[in-house]
C-alpha cells in the first residue's frame, strides 16, 4: 500500500514538473539536440531583427536522445514575432536541404 500511495506521488510530481518546467511554451519556435544548431537558428532570428531566447541549453543531458523534452528550445521574446520566426525557421531548412542536395549532385 504504501509502494503504490509513494508511486502516485512520484508521478504526480513528475506530472508537475514537467507541466511548470518542459512541457512546450506557445512561444517556442525551434528545438534541436544539436546546441550549434540551436546557436545558428538563433543568429540566424537575430541577424532578422526577432527577438528570441535559448532554453535548457546548459542543462546537463543523461543521454543522447531526439526527444524535445531534453533538447535545447528557441523561444520568441515577443509573442507577435512567432508566425514570422516560424517562417525563418522553414526557410532556412529548407535552404539547408537544397544545399545539401547540391553538395549529392542531386540538384536542387
Amino acid at each position: 500500500m504504501a509502494i503504490g500511495i509513494l508511486s502516485l506521488i512520484l508521478v504526480i510530481g513528475f506530472f508537475v514538473v514537467y507541466l511548470a518546467f518542459l512541457a512546450p511554451r506557445p512561444d517556442l519556435v525551434f528545438t534541436s539536440a544539436s546546441d550549434d544548431e540551436i546557436r545558428d537558428v538563433k543568429r540566424h532570428l537575430e541577424d532578422n531583427g526577432i527577438e528570441v531566447y535559448i532554453k535548457g541549453m546548459d542543462m546537463q543531458r543523461l543521454h543522447e536522445t531526439a526527444y524535445d523534452l531534453v533538447n535545447p528550445t528557441l523561444h520568441v521574446v515577443h509573442p507577435e514575432d512567432r508566425s514570422r520566426a516560424l517562417e525563418l525557421v522553414d526557410g532556412l531548412r529548407s535552404g539547408s536541404r537544397r544545399a545539401d542536395r547540391r553538395e549529392d549532385g542531386h540538384g536542387i
